[in-house]
């Protein structure tokens, strides 16, 4: 079975499968914050670690929406469907919308799935 972690801080976003074996780490400065959103995953991609036909980063461990966000330095969207969306797309409203001071590495919000 998948074992899906997310981890928010207001230094980064990490997004791991099991014990780190297929990951992302992503600053949070290089998230655009516009292109945050909850949106529907298609079926035809499964469920794991996929790369759709323009190289973009899906994580999943089941069907259904998930909160998809742009990587700046790398002009490829990640996407991440887990059980509490909602949650993680709040945690990195928050973050990006906020500008938290990035000297420190508080912890926004941990999903496990």
């Amino acid at each position: 079975m998948h074992n899906l972690k997310v981890k928010v801080t207001n230094i980064y976003i990490d997004i791991a499968f099991g014990n780190r074996l297929f990951y992302a780490h992503v600053p949070i400065e290089d998230i655009d914050p516009s292109s945050l959103e909850i949106t529907k995953i298609p079926k035809i991609y499964g469920i794991g670690l996929r790369y759709d036909l323009k190289g973009n980063v899906i994580f999943n461990t089941r069907f259904g929406e998930g909160v998809r966000f742009k990587q700046l330095s790398k002009n490829k969207y990640h996407s991440v469907v887990a059980k509490n969306n909602q949650e993680l797309y709040e945690s990195l409203q928050k973050v990006l919308n906020n500008s938290p001071d990035l000297n420190t590495k508080n912890c926004y919000s941990k999903i496990d799935d």
